[in-house]
């Protein structure tokens, strides 16, 4: 067990914002310092102030169901952004009103009661909206109507392609039955380094929605801002550009049209990835050719994001003093019983058993995706 002090540990520099990370009683567990999302959501706010049109933010609750379950979200007046059956239930069980969810994913599930409720629906592909008029022959939806749209700028095979055509076939396909979308939904993906890819999406669907004369309530531009961390394995290190770019770049929409319907955003990595940070002990040290090898008491299937971008990670004593000892090749292995359960290689300063890793900027998607496998899912502490 840890000692509980009240010291804060300083953080990596590569980012301004130090979160106030504390000791924990037990490894291995997850923190989340609320205070950094909420600077990051004043940042995005503030961005947004500076247009004329209105605007609400999202949470994307696939990216930290328990940070999705935390009253931060109720108090600071955020919709939820879900993409299942699951997550939609999920979002109603915490308390959410029906207008105050958005029910986005290609696999909904649950597409029938949701258009009697006043959710946001965007509709992802033929056979949905073969769905959709299919139960408005019966009775007319209360949910408001949207389509998730595509454009050739960033690859994806969500939504209705503007270039090919399928995004006219599904406006057309919806009028013939009295529809028209009241929202357009677009998503570009991930860690989206280059903001200029937003302003030609936001050209090309604002083009779309002129030559179709739609009179939208919304157009949500999902989120794929970048977190405040290492650069992804496999792309070339770039400095994170400002949410302020973001936002201007999707303002080129409102350029094409006579009108300001309100812009969305579901951000969900920007906002809690590097809030969060991911706390464990060492278990076991042996020494080989390399260098020190650590064995810890978690494991890469409690921190999936590793496969994707690497570590940050410092290393502290028991009693939770930065660990200043001479730095080491070292080794970081996880316990479980798989072969390649491996967490870290590469500098780190010489530890000693019950010594404390620190692993930064694991906020998105590690305590989602991370199952009960051979061990309990960790703890998270809020502070």
């Amino acid at each position: 067990m840890i000692r509980l002090l009240d010291k804060l540990l300083p953080r990596p520099s590569y980012t301004t914002l130090l979160p106030q990370i504390k000791p924990v009683a037990v490894t291995p567990s997850f923190v989340i310092d609320q205070s950094v999302v909420a600077s990051r959501l004043t940042d995005l706010q503030l961005a947004l102030s500076r247009f004329s049109f209105n605007s609400k933010i999202a949470f994307s609750f696939k990216t930290n169901y328990d940070f999705a379950a935390s009253d931060f979200i109720s108090k600071n007046h955020l919709l939820a952004e879900t993409v299942s059956q699951n997550e939609y239930g999920l979002a109603k069980k915490l308390g959410f009103d029906s207008k105050n969810i958005i029910l986005n994913g290609p696999n909904k599930g649950n597409l029938a009661a949701v258009l009697k409720t006043s959710s946001l629906i965007h509709f992802d592909n033929f056979t949905e909206l073969t769905d959709l008029i299919n139960q408005t022959d019966k009775t007319r939806p209360r949910a408001t109507l949207g389509l998730r749209l595509r454009t050739s700028h960033v690859p994806s095979r969500f939504g209705f392609d503007i270039d090919n055509g399928d995004a006219q076939k599904a406006i057309d396909l919806l009028a013939k039955h009295n529809l028209s979308p009241d929202s357009i939904h677009i998503h570009l993906g991930s860690d989206i380094y280059d903001p200029s890819l937003y302003q030609l999406s936001a050209k090309s669907i604002g083009e779309f929605v002129a030559g179709n004369s739609l009179r939208l309530k919304y157009l949500d531009f999902g989120g794929g801002f970048p977190a405040h961390g290492a650069t992804p394995i496999g792309r070339q290190a770039v400095k994170t550009p400002s949410i302020y770019s973001y936002v201007k770049a999707i303002s080129s929409f409102y350029d094409q049209i006579d009108y300001s319907p309100t812009l969305i955003l579901e951000p969900g990595r920007y906002l809690i990835d590097d809030a969060v940070y991911f706390v464990a002990k060492v278990i076991n040290k042996s020494l080989d050719s390399y260098g020190q090898v650590l064995t810890l008491d978690a494991t890469i299937n409690m921190l999936p994001s590793l496969w994707y971008r690497p570590a940050t990670v410092n290393a502290y004593h028991q009693n939770f003093t930065l660990n200043q000892n001479s730095k080491q090749r070292t080794t970081v292995f996880g316990s479980s019983c798989q072969e390649h359960d491996l967490l870290f290689k590469g500098l780190l300063s010489d530890c000693q058993l019950g010594d404390i890793l620190v692993f930064y900027v694991v906020g998105a998607y590690n305590q989602s995706m991370t199952p009960e496998f051979i061990f309990k899912k960790p703890s998270t502490l809020f502070v």
